[in-house]
């Protein structure tokens, strides 16, 4: 059910009750046609069809016409689909940028981040990458809308699958956080830095947001020790691609990261006051 159905059956016994109940006076054009699944419905995204249409006594039945996104924070705007508009380079005029990005909804930048390299899009969506028999690039680049930005894939060796050759790229060991200067452009004044974490407030509404490999892979130990039952591994927390050369097409790949949440002690809140100061990981 979308949440106006659920609330037009769950109330209407209430229906025969009002004595000024008229039927609809709008035409079919001025009520939501398109079709939607709930599955893929976010909070702005829900019918808003309002019952006082119907008549004004039933205004009060309507489900409310905004949510608050905060009670589901982590899930918005996250499910399996890709929403935004974009161009890519073709190969015409190169092979070096061939499967990159052009634009990303109109813009040569990510507008949460101020600076380059944080804000570049010069990055593949995950279908086409630049040859490397072409290019002869150790680097190629991977876009992720919810990671918030663009992930280096460092070249590895050549390996096969299936029989068919191709080349190893996994997520560089200093990807996220310090040392790596490229990644200053993502810190916030607020927030500690530690090895393999990184910020990503900006794209979650401000809330303490951080990703990092799964498990604290290849991250800071204190981020580690401050958690129990974490145990990183190399084969199965490692983000990986394997990229045949010559078409720039990917025969297996898996990005792998991990959202952690940070918590600070709050003396004035009740049910924060006895929490110790930590980065939580919630979900990999």
């Amino acid at each position: 059910f979308n949440s106006f159905s659920f609330h037009f059956s769950k109330n209407r016994f209430k229906l025969l009750n009002f004595k000024h109940f008229q039927p609809p006076a709008h035409t079919y054009t001025q009520y939501p046609s398109k079709k939607s699944t709930p599955l893929f419905q976010t909070p702005k995204q829900q019918p808003t069809t309002p019952l006082s249409l119907f008549s004004p006594s039933l205004s009060f039945l309507s489900p409310p016409a905004k949510k608050k996104i905060w009670n589901h924070l982590l899930h918005f705007q996250r499910n399996g689909t890709l929403t935004e508009y974009a161009t890519m380079h073709t190969g015409h005029t190169g092979m070096e940028k061939f499967g990159y990005f052009d634009k990303l909804n109109g813009l040569d930048h990510m507008p949460q981040w101020e600076k380059e390299p944080c804000s570049s899009i010069e990055a593949s969506e995950g279908s086409f990458f630049p040859p490397r028999e072409v290019t002869n690039s150790d680097v190629v680049y991977i876009y992720d809308k919810d990671l918030c930005r663009s992930l280096p894939l460092v070249y590895r060796h050549p390996v096969e699958k299936d029989g068919i050759g191709a080349d190893l790229y996994t997520l560089a060991e200093d990807a996220y956080g310090p040392p790596n200067e490229n990644n200053s452009c993502y810190d916030h004044p607020d927030y500690k830095k530690y090895q393999g974490l990184q910020n990503i407030s900006p794209c979650q509404y401000g809330a303490p947001v951080y990703i990092s490999n799964p498990h604290f892979f290849q991250s800071d130990p204190q981020l580690l020790d401050a958690v129990e039952g974490l145990k990183p591994e190399k084969d199965i927390h490692q983000t990986f691609f394997k990229i045949q050369p010559k078409l720039g097409v990917p025969l297996e790949g898996q990005v792998r990261v991990q959202l952690n949440l940070l918590v600070e002690e709050s003396s004035n809140v009740m049910a924060t006051k006895h929490f110790r100061n930590f980065v939580f990981p919630i979900m990999w």
